[in-house]
C-alpha cells in the first residue's frame, strides 16, 4: 500500500518509544499487532507517523485513566 506522508512528520522508533513511554521493543510489538502503522524503508530503517503515534499515546492515556 502506498500512502503519501510528508517526511517531516516521520519519527524514529526511539522517538515513538519516548512519546508512548514504552521501550523500542514495545513499539515494535504495537506495529506487529497492527496498532501502529510503520513506514519501512529497509529491514532496519523503520519510521512512524508522528500523528499516529500521538493519537495512540492519547488513546493509551485515556484507557489507563478509566
Amino acid at each position: 500500500m502506498i500512502i503519501n506522508i510528508p517526511t517531516n512528520s516521520l519519527i524514529t522508533k526511539q522517538e515513538a518509544a519516548e512519546i508512548l513511554e514504552l521501550s523500542d521493543s514495545g513499539v515494535s510489538f504495537l506495529a506487529r499487532r497492527g496498532d501502529l502503522p510503520e513506514v519501512r524503508f529497509s529491514k532496519r530503517r523503520v519510521l512512524y507517523d508522528l500523528e499516529s503515534v500521538e493519537n495512540l499515546a492519547e488513546k493509551r492515556q485515556t484507557s489507563n485513566i478509566i
